[in-house]
């Protein structure tokens, strides 16, 4: 139960980062994002 205002505060922001990103104004930025967590995630398979 420790974890629950954690995760509840993590979808919060999830939600506002959707919301910003709705409009396009940080589609570059989510892009970066997707990317670096795509390349996060070569690596840990490479490993």
């Amino acid at each position: 139960m420790l974890l629950s205002p954690l995760a509840v505060a993590a979808n919060l922001l999830n939600d506002f980062i959707i919301y910003l990103a709705d409009p396009g104004i940080l589609d570059p930025v989510q892009n970066a994002i997707a990317n670096n967590a795509e390349q996060s995630a070569s690596v840990r398979r490479i490993i």
